[in-house]
């Protein structure tokens, strides 16, 4: 037998989150994995294993985000990177210059470093949240425009629009997911509602919201099934 064939590298920032672990799990087998994380692969709860390297990053600050990408695609040719690292945050407090810094900032700068390597496409992950809830009988879909108007939606859009716009340079793909749970719940806001739904309070049953809103959901290995075909299956943007 000849020599075995070299695996694919790929980059995934926030490794160390829901969805970011669970693809780290699943490319390592096959797959270089390069994962930028905020937490340590053993908070993360990440066993080690011979295709991962592990490198703790903090996406808002640039120069260490510029350090830690120009240094993996000096060691290893990055065939696909998976942008995951997202802020959002579901309490009352607005943060503005968070998101800015954390889902537009950093998705430039990310942008920018991949144009520097010959990257064979750039995954970007969005929300079905960046688009308005629709008119009655009318369907979010991949074609719906991303004019939402609450901070983490405005983040989203504004990313999807460098996406865009990087897509002349190399292929890209945008990937708007919607609420990512796993069999053991792991959704703030969909374990809340089962926890009252099937409780004994008078009021377990009534449904807030007036019809007037609703949050589709997604299984995790749905979410990971998709990404796999993500370099193959997914047309790159017509620009």
């Amino acid at each position: 037998m000849g020599p075995s064939k070299p695996l694919s590298t790929v980059l995934i920032t926030g490794a160390s989150g829901f969805v970011g672990r669970h693809l780290v799990t699943y490319l390592c087998p096959t797959k270089h994995v390069i994962a930028f994380a905020r937490r340590t692969q053993k908070a993360a709860g990440i066993e080690p294993h011979p295709n991962l390297d592990w490198i703790l990053v903090d996406i808002m600050d640039q120069e260490q985000l510029e350090n830690a990408f120009r240094k993996a695609s000096s060691e290893q040719n990055i065939d696909y990177v998976f942008h995951l690292a997202a802020y959002y945050d579901f309490g009352d407090q607005i943060h503005s210059e968070i998101y800015e810094k954390t889902n537009v900032e950093a998705t430039r700068i990310l942008l920018e470093l991949a144009a520097e390597t010959n990257i064979k496409r750039f995954i970007f992950t969005s929300s079905v949240v960046a688009s308005n809830f629709p008119e009655p009988g009318v369907k979010v879909t991949e074609l719906s425009p991303p004019y939402a108007d609450f901070p983490y939606a405005i983040s989203k859009r504004e990313g999807e629009r460098l996406v865009k716009e990087a897509s002349k340079y190399f292929p890209c793909s945008i990937v708007r997911l919607a609420a990512v749970y796993s069999d053991w719940c792991e959704y703030e806001p969909l374990y809340n509602f089962l926890k009252i739904w099937l409780s004994d309070r008078w009021d377990a049953r009534m449904i807030p919201g007036h019809g007037s809103m609703a949050i589709p959901y997604i299984h995790i290995s749905c979410v990971i099934t998709l990404f796999h075909y993500c370099p193959v299956k997914i047309k790159p943007f017509e620009v």
